[in-house]
């Protein structure tokens, strides 16, 4: 099982309540194998890959996990 985390896209208490914000990217896959993901959050998350669905760590709510199980992933960009 590969890891990878996003360690640094914490946002700072400026951002403490009433806020939404969307982030975009690309992740570049060094190998092919089976990748976990998890959101961690304190309100709504989703984690969308590939177009998919992964995490729905959604609807109000304390802070929490919510992990997807595996996730197949080959070489390259996603």
């Amino acid at each position: 099982m590969a890891a990878w985390n996003a360690d640094g896209m914490n946002l700072d208490n400026r951002f403490k309540d009433d806020f939404a914000a969307r982030f975009k990217g690309m992740i570049h896959i060094a190998e092919t194998a089976d990748y976990v993901f998890f959101t961690e959050s304190d309100d709504g998350t989703w984690l969308i890959v590939n177009g998919d669905l992964v995490v729905n760590n959604g609807g109000l709510h304390g802070m929490r996990t919510i992990g997807s199980g595996t996730l197949h992933l080959v070489e390259g960009y996603h």
